[in-house]
Order: structure tokens, then C-alpha cells, then sequence
């Protein structure tokens, strides 16, 4: 039987999917994890300890993978759980930097950035855009502690769209000195979710806020993308459970 969560912002179930099979989060964590160290297994319990789906990205229609990857990396790095990317038709390829952080983030692509923002709204977060404006408030005023919020990042050249401009809920920027006034996304990134981090911290002693049904689904889905290859994963399963 699948068990929703009640938590709108968790995005998963207690049913897991391998290759279009859905195995109950406590059968995966039994099985797979026979094929995890003890080591790998505590270093995941660690990792789900400190998750949060409560605080969001979005990349809207980055051009350069590298800095998608480099966001992801440092999202990772700070317990932010998910990432929504807004698909751009001018992909230039370079190479990654996300040091295999992709693997244990929760990616969402969306080509549409009015659908994302409403997706995410209706969710109950709060939309933070990142650009230049008169009357944009300093990163550094703002308390991410008070609610969902979603910072939203805007591509290389133009950045923010007006659209999603539009439908934000309150304009952020870092402050600077320099002649060029801004950062490249991946360090404004990681300069913005350095302050969530440390404002969550010196709140609440710690950045993640799971319950422990979610972290037990994260941690079987962790488990799965360990192992890396769903083929074996499925075959594992269905041995075990009959199927």
C-alpha cells in the first residue's frame, strides 16, 4: 500500500519505483542495504539527518551546465534537499563540477517558468528573486527561517525573466562594492544558501527537518542511487519479494 506523507513540500512516497516496480521504502532499505558497508550506511543516515525540502533553487534557464552543476554541488553541501532547473534552449557543454552531488539531490525540470513558480507557490513556498533592482532588500535582512522559500537564480546573461519577476513574492540581492555590482550565479548561489545555512543553524542547532518516515524514504532512495544501477536493483527486489 502506498503511504503519502502530509508534508506538501516532501515530493515521495513510501512506494518506491525501480524500473516501473514500486517496493515498499522498508523492503528496499532491507534488501539493498545488504549490499551497503556499514560505513556507506551510517555516512547516508548522516546525510538524511541534516535534509530539507523547507528551502529550495531555482535555476531559471542557466546556459552553462557547469554552473547548474556547481549550484547543485553547493546545495548539497549545504543540506538543501531539491533543485527545480528551468530548461534553456542554449546548453553550452562544459565540464561538470558537481563532484557526483547530482546523485543525492532531488532535480525537477520544468520548461516552463511560470509553471514551476505556480507549482511551487501553491506548495506554500515563499518566491525570493536574485537581481538588481531598485528597492530589492539585502540577502542579509531577509530570515529564512520564518517559511518554505524558494531562491530563484537567474541565467548568465539576462538574468531573472521579467515573467517570473512578476510572480515573486520579494526581490533579494547581495550586497557588493565591486565596479561589476554582480556575482556569477554558482557564487551567489553558494553565498545565498551559506546565509540559509547559518541563519537555520543558529536557530534550530541544526538544518534539517524531516520526520522520521521521510527520512526513511530518502534514505531507501539513497540506497537505490548508491547502487547506481536500477537493472540489478529491480532484480534484487523482485528475488526477495517474489514478484
Amino acid at each position: 500500500m502506498t503511504i503519502k506523507t502530509t508534508n506538501p513540500l516532501f515530493p515521495y512516497n513510501n512506494s518506491i519505483d525501480i524500473e516501473g516496480g514500486l517496493f515498499p521504502c522498508e523492503d528496499v532499505l532491507h534488501h539493498l542495504g545488504e549490499l551497503l558497508t556499514e560505513e556507506r550506511k551510517l555516512k547516508i543516515a548522516q546525510l538524511v539527518q541534516e535534509r530539507t525540502f523547507s528551502v529550495t533553487a531555482v535555476t531559471d534557464t542557466l546556459y552553462d551546465v557547469g554552473n547548474i552543476s556547481a549550484v547543485m554541488r553547493s546545495l548539497e553541501n549545504f543540506g538543501v534537499q531539491s533543485m527545480h532547473a528551468i530548461q534553456s534552449k542554449r546548453i553550452k557543454r562544459v565540464r561538470n563540477v558537481s563532484k557526483g552531488s547530482e546523485k543525492w539531490i532531488s532535480l525537477t525540470k520544468w520548461y516552463s517558468g511560470e509553471e514551476c513558480i505556480t507549482s511551487l507557490k501553491e506548495r506554500g513556498y515563499k518566491i525570493y528573486t536574485t537581481a538588481l533592482q531598485e528597492g530589492a532588500k539585502s540577502l542579509y535582512d531577509v530570515d529564512f527561517t520564518s517559511g518554505p522559500c524558494a531562491l530563484v537564480f537567474g541565467n548568465e546573461k539576462d538574468g531573472v525573466s521579467p515573467e517570473i519577476l512578476k510572480m515573486s513574492d520579494e526581490n533579494i540581492l547581495i550586497p557588493s562594492v565591486g565596479m561589476t555590482q554582480s556575482f556569477n550565479i554558482s557564487v551567489a548561489a553558494a553565498i545565498s544558501f551559506a546565509e540559509v545555512f547559518r541563519q537555520r543553524v543558529q536557530k534550530w542547532g541544526k538544518m534539517g527537518d524531516l520526520t522520521q518516515e521521510e527520512k526513511k524514504i530518502l534514505t531507501s532512495i539513497f540506497y537505490l542511487r548508491h547502487i547506481g544501477n536500477n537493472s540489478i536493483s529491480l532484480k534484487i527486489m523482485q528475488k526477495n519479494t517474489h514478484l
